[in-house]
């Protein structure tokens, strides 16, 4: 075999490469899809007819093959110097040189165990809507799947510590109900000493047959537990190994009463139980209970750094209420213990008159900020740690903290979100955010596929069958039923959601965004306020961005654009709306400003495209919309 010319990346986006790493433009979608079909058919070379029946399925006999002489003659000039050394063309047949190329996908299905298994699916990017295409695609996918694992199944074989957990966590991501990987997870895990993990795994296992399939482990993968507990108790532990915990954990010391009597010292008690029991809602926390701190009264020297040791917590909350005749003084502090820094401290005071509605809205905003600040100070810390070091929850953190608006930035969230549930199947949190991730990618980019709504879809179910009592989960199969056209759905779940946690300003926003699609715009812009209520410092761009859009819906242009100039990085969806509150408000100069930079940011922007993502219960919502961006000149 000759030395390869050419590099053909059909897993994830399409990319052909000459041998010095430059990329050899195709421009045409089915150019590209030709290509593919060569690359992934017997000997690399089809037939004619098989190509313009599986590109131009749709059209008459004729028609297609002329269509087909047509994209090869493009294909030709594209190639240009490169044609003689990769493609051959005849009367009937089609041909790739398979001496002169190197196809990804090619060397997983040969299950060359050389081959580097590739990142993304065949042709992510790809939407043709031809049917026959379309069918092909999908059973090519299956093939490469059902070959990714025979693949990884064969290094298993071969492979020791690090390498071969690797090769298994990639195994479980492709599969993750088939018990077999999931037992050599665990084996790999136990082999390499970190039988800790290995039962974190089954666990995982455990929790996500029940969900999907409503039954337990097989006897082989609970055989296999018995075997690393017996290793455990033989090593001297004589207790099951506590199973890694990376949520932030915090614990709420009893709060000074600040020379009150009895009963004002029973009223802080109360308080600070309260404040626990709407913590706990939160399925990213670890929250002690009130009485693991009970010990550590006020009033004392307290060593925080000791304490936390104590309680095996990360941060520390500690308050004080003063009353007086007509004034209750609340402030709370949150300390980094780790550090020994203070991270957030606040003063409420209730008047007598205002003290039982008051009572409730601190305990609420206590709540909701702390835990607002926990996740910031958190992100900041993972953010400092070298990619290697990662794990599902600190994928799920960093990803957070990432600007999804950004291109760049919604692309790497991606990636960690898709980690974070390659590293842990069963955590919840990954799949729900996963949801926004693809919704996100759905809304900015013309070109992306449908096929991304119904993997939001799925992400959300497995997220809500994996914790029914985690709020997030519902709030994300909300936004995906709402992309579905489901309305009556997109409310119910959205509703769930705050039953379960009605302080988590996240949700307060996402039923903000949700309502206004809806047509109910007035209580959306009541939502959005509720969560800036629920935590002062709550105001990431997406929700400037939607407050702005709820408000458009109602006409308020005025307001709508002064949330849109909130948000710090706009993307072309906020430059339009931008847009078009000038034109309605008679900025003429500004709206043109705006819409211009909507086409420097998206050279194919389409207003018919633009309108059709936006998922409107109502057309009068729709065709006000249309109406405001046409008058900036958007088209």
């Amino acid at each position: 075999m000759t030395d390869r010319f050419f590099t053909l990346q059909l897993m994830g986006a399409f990319a052909l490469r000459g041998l010095d790493g430059k990329a050899i433009s195709i421009s045409a979608r089915k150019n590209r899809a030709l290509l593919a079909i060569l690359a992934l058919s017997p000997g690399l070379c089809a037939t004619r007819e098989k190509l313009a029946n599986l590109l131009w399925g749709n059209f008459a006999e004729e028609q297609a093959r002329s269509s087909l002489r047509q994209s090869l003659a493009v294909l030709r000039k594209e190639l240009g110097a490169h044609e003689a050394q990769l493609l051959s063309v005849s009367d009937n047949m089609i041909a790739l040189n398979g001496n002169a190329l190197a196809v990804d996908a090619a060397r997983v299905l040969q299950a060359d165990t050389d081959a580097v298994l590739p990142e993304g699916i065949l042709l992510a990017d790809f939407g043709l809507h031809e049917e026959s295409f379309d069918n092909w695609l999908d059973e090519q996918r299956r093939l490469i799947h059902a070959a990714s694992i025979r693949l990884l199944e064969k290094r298993i074989k071969a492979e020791t510590g690090a390498e071969k957990i690797g090769s298994c966590e990639k195994l479980v991501s492709l599969d993750p109900l088939r018990e077999s990987a999931q037992r050599a997870l665990m084996q790999a895990y136990a082999d390499a000493g970190e039988k800790a993990l290995a039962l974190r795994q089954f666990d995982v296992c455990t929790k996500l047959l029940r969900a999907e399939l409503g039954v337990e482990p097989a006897a082989e993968t609970q055989n296999l537990r018995r075997e690393i507990m017996a290793d455990v108790h033989a090593s001297g532990m004589g207790q099951e190994t506590p199973l890694p915990n990376d949520r932030p954990s915090v614990a709420l010391l009893p709060f000074d009463g600040m020379g009150g009597d009895a009963e004002h010292l029973h009223f802080c008690d109360g308080f600070r139980a309260e404040i626990i029991m709407e913590l706990s809602r939160w399925k990213s926390l670890t929250v002690r209970s009130r009485f693991s701190s009970k010990p550590f009264a006020a009033g004392q020297e307290r060593d925080l750094a000791a304490i936390a040791r104590q309680l095996k917590v990360k941060y520390l909350v500690e308050g004080a209420v003063r009353r007086t005749a007509d004034l209750l003084r609340i402030s709370v502090q949150l300390i980094d213990a780790e550090n020994d820094k203070l991270v957030w401290s606040e003063k409420f005071d209730l008047k007598a008159d205002d003290m039982i509605s008051a009572h409730d809205r601190v305990v609420h905003e206590i709540v909701s900020t702390l835990v607002g600040r926990l996740r910031v100070i958190d992100e900041q810390k993972v953010a400092r740690k070298p990619a290697s070091n990662y794990s599902a929850y600190e994928c799920v953190l960093i990803g957070n903290a990432l600007n999804c608006c950004i291109d760049a930035e919604l692309s790497a969230a991606s990636k960690l979100f898709e980690q974070a549930v390659t590293l842990d199947p069963g955590y919840a949190a990954a799949h729900g955010l996963l949801v926004h991730n693809y919704i996100m990618r759905w809304q900015l980019f013309f070109d992306a596929p449908s096929r991304l709504i119904d993997k939001a879809l799925e992400h959300a179910k497995r997220a809500v069958a994996l914790d029914e009592s985690d709020s997030n989960s519902y709030s994300a199969l909300a936004i995906a039923c709402l992309h579905k056209g489901w309305h009556d759905a997109t409310l119910e779940h959205a509703t769930r959601a705050l039953a379960l946690n009605p302080n988590n300003q996240w949700n307060l926003g996402d039923m903000g965004a949700m309502l206004y699609y809806l047509g109910r715009a007035d209580e959306a812009v009541h939502y959005f306020k509720r969560a800036r209520a629920a935590d002062p410092y709550f105001g990431p761009d997406w929700y400037w961005s939607d407050l702005g859009q709820s408000l458009m819906v109602l006409g308020r242009y005025d307001e709508a654009l002064a949330a849109l100039e909130r948000v710090s990085v706009p993307t072309y969806r906020v430059s339009a709306f931008r847009a078009g509150c000038c034109a309605r408000l008679g900025k003429d100069d500004l709206a043109k400003a705006y819409a211009k930079d909507v086409y420097r940011q998206r050279t194919d922007f389409d207003l018919a495209k633009f309108i059709g993502k936006e998922p409107y219960k109502f057309e009068h919502d729709k065709a006000q919309l249309r109406q405001s961006l046409a008058l900036a000149g958007l088209s």
